[in-house]
């Protein structure tokens, strides 16, 4: 019974394997990872010099705002409730909550916000990555590019961040590994090997 089970399932699994390499066969893959890159771009530091002064700058001034006028809304609508217009009070009202909700979810709204300067500041950098990964591909006329993280098993594959940080004139570690420096080879041996 073994031996008839063997002998039809070794047919079917040497067929899905010549499916498969007969499907990755001609095809170019490459692997690339644009955050990685992105560490070694000139100038990147200058973004969390700049992301730090927006926090202490913008955030940190909002947020006292944001708290002085929570204050000063609530102690005028309790000191005028009366006196003023149905309309008005809930206008005043509603931009109060508004400026409770913010305070009390500041952690939050803050975060967004550095997120989204974080992404103004970037914009360029991704701009130039991109622009050098496309061209990379388009020269090596990859088939397929993938971030090597994203599989446990992946095909054969160019690593595509060195030739990407060569079309932007930076220096990654693997380029340096890429070149081992003189004298790392294994000395040659003067004599034959004896048999």
């Amino acid at each position: 019974m073994k031996k008839l089970l063997l002998a039809i399932l070794a047919p079917v699994l040497l067929m899905a394997a010549t499916s498969a390499n007969a499907q990755t066969a001609g095809k170019k893959f490459g692997y690339f990872d644009h955050e990685y890159l992105l560490q070694y771009m000139k100038g990147i530091e200058e973004v969390g010099k700049q992301l730090q002064s927006f926090q202490q700058d913008s955030l940190d001034q909002e947020r006292e705002f944001r708290m002085t006028e929570l204050g000063r809304l609530d102690s005028t609508l309790r000191a005028d409730s009366a006196k003023l217009p149905k309309k008005i009070y809930d206008q005043r009202l509603a931009e109060m909550r508004e400026h409770f909700y913010i305070v009390q979810n500041w952690s939050q709204y803050a975060q967004n916000l550095v997120e989204g300067k974080q992404q103004q500041l970037l914009a360029p950098y991704y701009e130039k990555i991109s622009a050098a990964f496309q061209k990379v591909v388009a020269n090596g006329k990859y088939d397929y590019v993938f971030k090597r993280e994203a599989f446990y098993v992946a095909p054969p594959a160019d690593n595509l961040n060195v030739a990407v940080a060569k079309e932007l004139n930076i220096t990654i570690p693997e380029m340096q590994q890429a070149a081992p420096a003189g004298g790392n080879a294994a000395p040659k041996p003067t004599t034959a090997p004896k048999k």
